[in-house]
């Protein structure tokens, strides 16, 4: 969710060797479709990425932030569609239009709710974190005094005021977003024993499934 909305300038990644996880969707598709089982083990592997996530910085390579939403999304095309598909098995052939259509209210809403509540986490713990670190910006910070830091980042001139709050805003941004890839851990890891409960289509297998003809 929030790493597509990472700033590439802000981790200093290339964003176009970000079209290969075009293709992590068909393949968990064609994977999820030989095993139509909700595994634990996919929303622990979600949760693995997002908790990887909680360590990018600005060094952070493009080919890791890659590698790490191309597992991403296998976990997450592992978990969903076979939910999916646990859902309409246990609907009567008469009643999966309607179940397609409350299914996809349902995604949308708690969707739209779920950015809505990361990105105002976001917002606001940005700025919380850069009020934090602005407080320790100051003439009597005597780490600011060396030379070889006033040679670069002198807060008596407007270049160095200007350079400190691009360093700070940068900083409070990216712990910000490590601050909600930690929150979107929690939720994955609270989602395991949902997962547990719901089972596997396993023993929907040999169960005859009622068909409707429609003349």
């Amino acid at each position: 969710m929030l790493a597509a909305l990472a700033d590439e300038q802000a981790l200093h990644y290339d964003p176009h060797p970000f079209g290969l996880t075009s293709a992590r969707e068909a393949v968990a598709r064609d994977f999820s479709r030989r095993s139509v089982t909700v595994d634990p083990g996919d929303v622990i592997l979600t949760a693995s990425t997002m908790y990887q996530m909680t360590g990018f910085t600005a060094d952070t390579s493009g080919r890791t932030i890659v590698i790490c939403g191309l597992v991403q999304g296998l976990g997450m095309g592992l978990v969903f569609i076979p939910l999916s598909t646990v859902a309409f098995l246990t609907l009567a052939p008469r009643f999966r239009t309607d179940g397609t259509a409350m299914l996809t209210l349902v995604r949308n809403v708690a969707s739209s709710a779920g950015i809505s509540v990361v990105i105002a986490n976001l917002t606001n713990m940005t700025t919380t974190f850069r009020s934090q670190l602005a407080e320790h910006i100051s003439p009597f910070n005597d780490a600011l005094q060396g030379p070889d830091v006033t040679r670069w980042l002198d807060l008596a001139t407007d270049q160095g005021r200007a350079l400190a709050d691009q360093m700070i805003t940068l900083q409070a941004v990216i712990m910000a977003y490590a601050n909600d890839f930690m929150l979107l851990t929690a939720i994955c890891v609270l989602a395991i024993p949902f997962v547990f409960a719901i089972g596997s289509t396993a023993s929907l297998r040999g169960t005859k499934v009622a068909v409707e003809v429609v003349e």
